[in-house]
């Protein structure tokens, strides 16, 4: 089953003249995460500079797929498992995922992160560092894709639900399916259940692609769901009324996922002579 760990804690961070590698990186200290290294220094808020993090944790089931994933890093930051470079990304106001699971064993392992900030580079104070939260997320094999479920719903009670699930390629025995169950918010319950759909999610599109999490290729799938709910509570900025899609994947009978995901009802309406209107 798919887990999500909290992974702010236990960071180690050493700033450094731009460009020094990790094994010219010198005084370390600890730190928590979210942090920004510029706002220590209001005399020099937009220095050019390398910040080394690092962190030790361990993991008990190779087994199962890993990923980091980090909200925000800014700006260009290199990730290294173990001392192998598992991604690069260049852009920092956006969130992003990496597959670590090549690269770590059983026991202790350790994440270092590089970090490059060059002035000029915004029209803003931006911040350097790891300015946003960091998870670790565990998989099984047969998973939705991150971001994977997307959801659309308007004033009727009509909704659409979209998800993209992945397998490996080798993995020929399957029998996958999905499931829908939609709730109103905090009345998670069999009893109060307002719609539900099931369909087997091989019988959606089969190309095979590049998988970021698995370490071989993958099968990838997505199936569609139309559902609809009788009389549905329209969301508002004075009331603002949710609800819960509740979307499982099953191997067999198995339960290999699950992901809830908040929604809500409105209609939105642009008029060039009278401007905008909600519900």
């Amino acid at each position: 089953m798919r887990r999500r760990i909290t992974f702010c804690d236990g960071w180690e961070f050493a700033l450094c003249s731009f460009g020094t590698d990790i094994d010219k990186a010198e005084g370390f200290a600890p730190v928590d995460i979210p942090h920004d290294w510029l706002i220590y220094d209001t005399n020099d808020l937009y220095k050019t500079s390398t910040g080394w993090y690092r962190k030790r944790f361990t993991v008990q089931n190779t087994g199962l797929l890993h990923s980091l994933h980090f909200d925000g890093v800014y700006m260009d930051c290199k990730v290294y498992i173990n001392g192998t470079q598992a991604f690069e990304w260049k852009y920092g106001y956006t969130s992003f995922d990496v597959d670590i699971s090549r690269c770590l064993h059983e026991g202790e392992n350790e994440v270092t992160v590089r970090v490059d900030h060059q002035s000029p580079n915004s029209r803003w104070y931006s911040g350097a560092g790891i300015y946003r939260k960091v998870y670790l997320d565990e998989y099984e094999d047969i998973h939705f894709l991150n971001d994977g479920i997307y959801i659309s719903a308007d004033d009727k009670g009509n909704i659409t639900l979209t998800a993209e699930t992945e397998r490996p390629q080798e993995m020929s025995a399957y029998d996958m399916r999905i499931t829908v169950q939609i709730f109103k918010k905090g009345e998670i319950s069999d009893s109060l259940m307002l719609a539900e759909k099931s369909a087997p999610a091989n019988a959606a599109d089969k190309s095979v692609i590049p998988s970021p999490l698995i370490k071989s290729e993958c099968r990838y799938t997505r199936n569609d769901f139309t559902l609809k709910i009788d009389s549905p509570k329209l969301w508002d900025i004075n009331d603002p009324q949710l609800y819960t899609a509740v979307v499982r994947l099953y191997n067999g009978d198995r339960e290999t996922d699950c992901i809830t995901s908040d929604f809500g009802f409105r209609k939105c309406e642009f008029t060039p002579d009278r401007g905008f209107f909600l519900n």
